[in-house]
């Protein structure tokens, strides 16, 4: 999950750099995007092929209110 919290941010940080080639930008910007998603799936396999249990997010609506 860490690979893909710096995978993150890398995006995040692209899109706020202007470039004259918007179509570079765009087509780092969705590898980028692949990549995350990549990342996640892989470590949600890692986690499976050794026995780890996945620790599912829960949205606290207290903190909506």
């Amino acid at each position: 999950h860490q690979a893909r919290a710096v995978c993150r941010r890398a995006e995040r940080s692209l899109m706020s750099v202007q470039t004259r080639d918007q179509n570079i930008q765009a087509t780092a910007l969705q590898l980028l995007n692949r990549l995350s998603d990549w990342l996640f799936v892989a470590s949600r396999a890692l986690q499976r092929a050794e026995g780890g249990q996945e620790v599912l997010w829960q949205k606290n609506i207290n903190e909506m209110i």
